[in-house]
């Protein structure tokens, strides 16, 4: 009995003082700081975005037309790179629109199709404006529709981007933690204190983007991205809580 006496205050003391160091550690004096990295690195990708549509008298006329020019525009793009690839989303079924008003075309039925192509190609300038001025020769358009406006609509035809940014995104988070570090030592040096251990941290940061129209982006499955492909931008933020000591 005296034996589980004992075993039973030397635990509860040992709680006892777990709680104390935690509460002195919650009341120490504790400072929070933040630390930013910024790198411009070259694109190894880009998205080509471009339109196309199709009408017809029947809905079937309009498919059927739409499949005669997509293979007609794949041919024509593969022959300027062979190995690219095209992604389809669709941004409208339905009634075609005129940009000239007529009452006749507010009834008569009118079928469409429209599609926002999103061609990978590598990150060539070169290569995408051949890819664009090959498009239009086969019928397609830099924008859905002059007279529509679209959420996933671009504000430019080519998109750069990172296929994998792991290794910058790593370089970039060690630049920003290192510089954490610092901003949070000089504001020790400046309370008179020594910094202590770090108790939190945190990561935040956007992905740098284009200019799109606002709502949704366009289908380029792409962290960072840049209109330029020497120009993609990755950045980060880091943040942390460090306990300061005398």
């Amino acid at each position: 009995m005296l034996k589980k006496s004992v075993v039973s205050l030397f635990l509860a003391a040992l709680f006892c003082s777990g709680m104390m160091l935690s509460a002195a550690e919650s009341e120490a004096f504790k400072i929070s700081a933040s630390g930013k990295a910024e790198k411009e690195v070259n694109a190894d990708t880009a998205r080509v975005i471009i339109y196309l549509s199709a009408d017809g008298i029947l809905m079937v006329d309009a498919e059927k037309t739409f499949l005669e020019k997509y293979a007609k525009l794949e041919n024509a793009l593969k022959e300027k790179y062979k190995d690219l690839e095209i992604e389809q989303k669709v941004i409208s079924i339905g009634q075609k629109r005129s940009n000239n008003y007529n009452p006749d075309n507010q009834t008569k039925p009118q079928p469409e199709i429209r599609k926002q192509l999103s061609i990978t190609i590598p990150a060539d300038g070169k290569l995408a404006s051949e890819i664009i001025d090959a498009a239009i020769r086969n019928g397609a358009t830099l924008t859905a529709d002059p007279q529509v406006y679209y959420g996933g609509q671009v504000s430019s035809a080519v998109i750069y981007g990172l296929k994998d940014p792991a290794k910058i995104e790593k370089e970039i988070k060690d630049l920003a933690l290192a510089d954490m570090k610092k901003n949070a030592g000089e504001l020790a040096a400046i309370a008179g204190k020594k910094l202590g251990k770090m108790t939190s941290i945190s990561i935040s940061g956007m992905p740098m983007q284009p200019v799109y129209y606002p709502n949704n982006t366009p289908n380029v499955n792409l962290k960072y991205t840049a209109i330029e492909p020497d120009k993609v931008k990755v950045s980060t933020v880091v943040n942390g809580t460090f306990i300061l000591e005398d």
